[in-house]
Parts: structure tokens; sequence; C-alpha cells
């Protein structure tokens, strides 16, 4: 008699925990599966030649077709003519995009010499074309690899943190584009600190980067103070509530395999 009622308990108190989860779940506030960010359109990075090799992905998650238009830029700002595979080379890429089709854009090394680096900016389609990009780098002795980032956002309110590990022969690179260049283009002042696995800070500095510049450099050789060191950067624009900068990270370990690091905006608590 007392499984009985035991077991009518647990039954009971199942039910109501059941219920319980089931009112907490309808008063939560519905998302799709799938919502790009309308501010996600920069990628801060597009390089070729000297082994390297960029490849763009963009997809159509909606439901509708989509007009896409894609701008490539130099280190300066200025619109840029980019050659890639089976297109001839433009400063931009124009199309068109059916519900959940997908297009590749990769750079064409074959007549590449030494390395070049531009970064491009989804200039239509923001908020239904999501997208990412790969880097692949081959060595001379044949050995390949590569790293695939999301689209980044187009400006920022908050510090960017990066972690970063320039240790036991692994390497950072980093590249901070500022992507003020077409309405009102206006320098930025990065201020750039590093805070060790204790937290502490060890290493600040402010670093201008004009309109339309990416400056894309290792940590270690660019600020020695990282070098051998591994920890956390953090950035944000002297100033400005919006930044305006993209950021991009890469890490390399030892034996030449390239890996992404996705920087991350700080955020506040409101409790």
């Amino acid at each position: 008699m007392r499984l009985v009622k035991l077991a009518s308990i647990m039954l009971i108190l199942a039910f109501s925990v059941n219920l319980g989860f089931a009112r907490k779940a309808a008063d939560l506030p519905s998302r799709p599966a799938l919502e790009p960010d309308t501010d996600m359109t920069i990628f801060p990075h597009i390089t070729m030649g000297n082994g390297w090799t960029t490849k763009i992905l963009l997809f159509n998650v909606s439901d509708t077709s989509v007009r896409y238009r894609l701008a490539f830029y130099d280190g300066t700002g200025k619109l840029a003519s980019v050659k890639l595979r089976d297109r001839a080379a433009s400063n931009e890429v124009i199309g068109t995009l059916l519900p959940r089709a997908s297009v590749w854009l990769e750079t064409d090394n074959a007549n590449a010499v030494g390395e070049t680096q531009y970064w491009a900016r989804l200039l239509e389609g923001s908020g239904l074309v999501a997208a990412t990009q790969t880097f692949e780098w081959s060595a001379p002795d044949g050995h390949k690899t590569a790293a695939t980032f999301p689209l980044s956002d187009d400006s920022t309110e908050d510090p960017i943190f990066v972690p970063f590990d320039n240790t036991n022969g692994k390497v950072t690179a980093l590249v901070i584009t500022n992507v003020d260049n077409i309405s009102t283009p206006s320098p930025r002042t990065v201020v750039i600190e590093a805070y060790d696995p204790n937290g502490t800070r060890f290493f600040s500095t402010t670093r201008v980067i004009p309109a339309g510049a990416k400056p894309a450099f290792l940590l270690g050789a660019e600020y020695p103070a990282l070098a051998n060191r591994r920890g956390v950067i953090r950035m944000y624009t002297e100033g400005n509530d919006d930044g305006d900068i993209a950021v991009l990270a890469l890490q390399a370990d030892e034996d030449g395999n390239i890996f992404g690091i996705v920087p991350f905006e700080g955020f506040s608590y409101v409790i």
C-alpha cells in the first residue's frame, strides 16, 4: 500500500514539475533558430598569395530570394579589384540567392605575386544572408591547414576580448580593421591591454588606425611584451561610443597548423 501511495506521490510530483516547466517555457519569448544579425556585415581580413587562400560562403537563411552585394577594400579603405576563381577581377560581387541557396567565393591565386591583403563588407543582404570565411594556408613543404570564422560585426559599443597564446612555439596574429570608410571616414584610437591568466594587466598601449585601414601583425613581434606570454587582450576605442572596428585573430602552433580565435564583446549583467 505504501508503495502504491509513494508511486502516486512521485507521479503527481513529476506531473507538477513538468507542468511548471511547460508554463515557464510558454512564458519565454520565441526566437527563430536562425536569426542573422543585421550588424554582421564585415570580413575584416581577406588574404591571397604566398600560400594563402581565402574562401567566403554566403547563404540565404530566409524563405525568400535575396539580392547580395559584397564590396572589397584595400588597406586604405578604397575599393579594390580582387580576382576570384572563375570570375573576372572586380571590386564587388553582386547576385541573388534563392531561399536556402548558397554561393562560394574563392580568391584566385594563380597569378598572385607575394601576399595581398584586403577586407570586405556585405552592402546588401544583411539580416537575410549569413556568411563564413575560411583561411587556407599551404606551406612550401605541402602541409595544408585551415581556419573558419563567422561574419563580423560592423561596429562595437563594448570592449572586445581576444585570448592569445605565444608560448611553447605558438604565435597569435591579430587584425584590427577600421570599417569607418564610407559616410564620415575618421581614424580610430584603439586601446590595447593584455591580462595574464591571473587577471593582472601587464601591458597597455594605444594604436591609431586610419579610416579603412587594417593592420595585421603577430602580437609577439609587434609588441615584444606579449612574446612568450599568454592571456587575454582587451580592446576598445578611445572616446567613441560606436567603435567601428572589426577584429579577427589566428593562432598557429609549432607544427604550422592554424586555428581561428573568435573575438567576443564584453557585456554587463543587469540583475
